[in-house]
């Protein structure tokens, strides 16, 4: 049902892999999506949007997706020392995106403190510390 593959730079690629649901999200692939990461944030107002975290130092932080998670693109930014996710850039933890009006505020809970941003420029995205730890 869901296949992770992460390359030796460190970028993950999840494949969906149910077409007799037409890789729709429903309780059971959430949850097994959590497994694998540690957190998924869902547009409350599009559920074809999806932000996933994932915590660990090696690897690439911040993945987004509009199109259901048939495609995703790295958004971790200015968050990532280095673009495979290496280095010392604070633990991204946890992630939501909030519909305002027109426009989308995303939001990443990080070991340093909350970040923010209402423009995802895939891996050139610039988050702003709103919040100290």
């Amino acid at each position: 049902m869901l296949k992770i593959e992460i390359s030796d730079q460190g970028c993950a690629t999840v494949t969906l892999n149910r077409p007799d649901m037409h890789n729709a999200f429903d309780e059971e692939l959430i949850a097994q999506l959590k497994e694998n990461f540690s957190n998924i944030a869902i547009n409350p107002d599009d559920a074809d949007e999806i932000m996933v975290v994932y915590s660990n130092y090696s690897i690439y932080s911040l993945f987004h997706s509009k199109d259901g998670g048939v495609s995703w693109d790295k958004v971790a930014g200015n968050l990532e020392q280095n673009p495979s996710g290496s280095g010392n850039g604070p633990s991204c933890r946890t992630a939501e995106i909030i519909p305002i009006g027109n426009d989308t505020l995303f939001l990443v809970g990080t070991s340093v403190g909350l970040y923010g941003t209402a423009n995802l420029n895939g891996a050139n995205t610039i988050w702003e510390q709103i919040a100290p730890q």
